[in-house]
């Protein structure tokens, strides 16, 4: 057999292959490697699907990555680069998808023989895993030239404004991802034969079983084209770790002793030590220890300072896991383990962009209003600006009476109901006056005048610090020396969230919260929406925290508690 070519890549483990029939440690006809073709709506779902140079980093349940060889045709890597053109999550990933490709292909020295007309020849070998990675050529030159006239006379968005032409559009790259799967299916029977000369009837009958050739996708399309084209497809099932700003842990007692007993936290080498299966912290991530305790270690854990002791927060900078101290100053008593940790990263000086999602009734538009307070009150800021979710000031409000603040004012409401509940929280008096007026005629006046004065001294408070501005009025602002909540950011598209963070100025505080699960704007979903968009741009920054409430830490009363457990 001819000597074949393989390269090694930098990293020991993946191996590019120019001929993967010629190579005999794989023996890759004898092996029967299942071949599974990666189509769009897997790449947007699951883009660690795209190995490294060091393999994969994500495993599906139903399909496990050892022993397969994985393809993603040309056809799905140009649709790719059409949606990175479009705004949105999807363009985002798309062009983190392309960027991954890229460094691959260059990092392995991918590069496949002309001469292959239009055969599966070539492909990455990931040693550790058995496992094969190729980019197979399914679009001619020809479209390959096409394309570049496309841009130049404006196809590709007059594809996206049409709908028409949107779905020619995506009825050819459907069909050129299942002529894709004929064209490896015929290249792999095409080699059997041609590899079956002077073999044995044992050995021909083996090789000349049927390729397990298969399309990966979500895309109904694809799934109804594809099984009536005689190719089988499935979804592909992943479990993948979402970022939730923080984690529970249980640790051995002789670590959370001394983490307790440590005046600035433990080193992030220590942590390694003790957890090394644990995935990587992220700057900012809270982490909530638990000891791991029999009955006879109760007696040799360290009494906790305060109720918050047991967390800590991974300081990227010092690269440590610090000790909770700035939620302290917050001049209330927090409820429960998630409103500390948003607490603390209001707080916290180091700490310019608080990411926070949850259910209703878990606290967060009232934090991050205390917050605002207490920070101008102590005149670190110059104001507090408030940009509700996303209106069309024109369109939905332009005719209700009043100036730009009372058309917007109903999306504001939430920030002024967030003010008066901290005035009758604050407010000893009210407070005393609520709880204790017995059930007669006074409580009814005395309710009344607590009501009176309740909204007297909130909307003093708000005059005093706020200032609200709409979605549409805040291009090309600067909010330099602010504290800045983004309310109900879910519904703002990725393209508004897009030029909201990017008013991000110096020595600025802001809050962006929302719940993924209200999405409320047409057009938007749970997958795309600015919150998403910007979490997933932001994530592992050193000047961001994300912290994502539970549904256990629902406070607003038990009935929404119960509402949000059974929808959970």
């Amino acid at each position: 057999m001819k000597k074949m070519e393989t390269k090694l890549s930098a990293h020991s483990n993946a191996m590019f292959i120019r001929n993967i029939y010629e190579c005999d440690f794989i023996n890759y006809l004898g092996k029967k490697y299942p071949v599974y073709l990666i189509d769009k709506s897997i790449l947007l779902t699951c883009p660690e699907i795209i190995p490294t140079s060091q393999g994969w980093q994500v495993a599906d349940n139903n399909l496990q990555i050892t022993g397969k060889h994985f393809i993603i045709p040309v056809s799905v890597i140009l649709e790719l680069d059409e949606q990175k053109q479009q705004e949105g999550l999807d363009s985002f990933t798309s062009k983190d998808l392309l960027f991954r490709i890229h460094q691959l292909l260059v990092e392995t020295d991918y590069q496949t023989d002309q001469k292959s007309n239009g055969d599966l020849v070539s492909a990455i070998y990931f040693r550790q895993t058995d496992t094969l990675f190729s980019v197979f050529a399914n679009v001619p030159d020809t479209e390959l030239d096409f394309l570049g006239l496309a841009f130049d006379s404006g196809y590709l968005r007059q594809k996206n404004k049409y709908p028409q032409i949107q779905t020619e559009h995506q009825e050819i790259r459907t069909a050129q991802l299942i002529s894709a799967a004929n064209q490896i299916a015929k290249s792999l029977i095409d080699f059997q034969e041609a590899s079956a000369d002077g073999l044995t009837d044992g050995q021909y009958d083996t090789i000349q079983q049927k390729p397990k050739v298969e399309i990966l996708t979500y895309n109904n399309l694809v799934t109804i084209l594809a099984r009536t084209n005689g190719i089988k497809t499935r979804p592909f099932k992943f479990t993948k770790r979402l970022y939730t700003g923080r984690r529970d842990i249980i640790v051995p007692p002789d670590f959370y002793n001394i983490f307790l007993a440590s005046k600035d936290g433990i080193d992030h080498q220590t942590w390694q030590e003790y957890f090394p299966d644990e995935p990587e912290l992220i700057a900012n991530e809270f982490i909530s220890m638990t000891p791991n305790l029999e009955l006879e270690d109760i007696d040799i854990i360290s009494p906790a300072r305060d109720p918050y002791a047991h967390i800590g927060r991974f300081d990227q900078k010092a690269n440590k896991i610090v000790h909770l101290t700035h939620y302290k100053n917050f001049g209330i008593r927090l409820k429960n383990e998630g409103q500390a940790m948003y607490a603390e990263a209001i707080s916290n000086p180091d700490i310019s962009v608080v990411f926070v999602t949850g259910s209703a009734g878990t606290g967060k538009t009232f934090l991050s209003v205390l917050g605002a307070i207490k920070a101008c009150d102590l005149g670190k800021f110059l104001q507090a600006t408030i940009v509700p979710c996303s209106i069309d000031v024109q369109r939905t409000l332009g005719f209700l009476p009043g100036d730009l603040d009372d058309k917007i004012g109903p999306n504001v409401e939430p920030i002024k109901n967030a003010i008066q509940n901290y005035v009758k929280l604050t407010n000893g008096k009210i407070s005393k006056t609520l709880e204790n007026t017995p059930n007669n005629c006074d409580k009814q006046r005395n309710l009344k005048d607590s009501q009176s004065t309740i909204r007297t001294e909130s909307d003093k408070l708000y005059n005093k610090y706020f200032k609200n501005i709409p979605v549409e009025a805040a291009r090309g602002l600067d909010f330099a020396n602010m504290f800045v909540v983004y309310d109900e950011f879910q519904d703002q598209t990725p393209d508004q969230a897009d030029m909201l963070l990017k008013r991000i100025a110096k020595d600025s505080k802001v809050v962006i919260s929302g719940d993924i699960k209200q999405v409320h704007q047409h057009g938007l979903s749970k997958q795309n929406n600015g919150l998403s968009y910007a979490k997933q741009l932001c994530l592992g920054l050193p000047m961001v925290a994300q912290i994502e409430l539970k549904d256990i830490e629902v406070v607003r009363s038990e009935f929404v508690q119960a509402i949000v457990a059974r929808q959970s």
